[in-house]
């Protein structure tokens, strides 16, 4: 699982991806974070490509 979230998301706060994060390491899940500094709910273009760049990344590492 790959968790990616804004930092300064106030909508769903960070927090939030962290405690989905915490409970599917205590069910033995593989987990993967990508907090995402100066985003909010919606990510601007540049922040977009960096969240499509670290998903293009995890998928080649998971799918080796």
């Amino acid at each position: 699982v790959l968790l990616i979230h804004g930092e300064d998301n106030r909508r769903v706060p960070p927090a939030q991806s962290r405690l989905m994060r915490d409970a599917l390491i205590r069910r033995g899940g593989r987990v993967e974070t990508f907090f995402l500094p100066g985003a909010t709910h919606r990510f601007s273009p540049g922040q977009k490509n960096r969240a499509w760049r670290r998903l293009d990344a995890f998928l080649r590492k998971a799918l080796r």
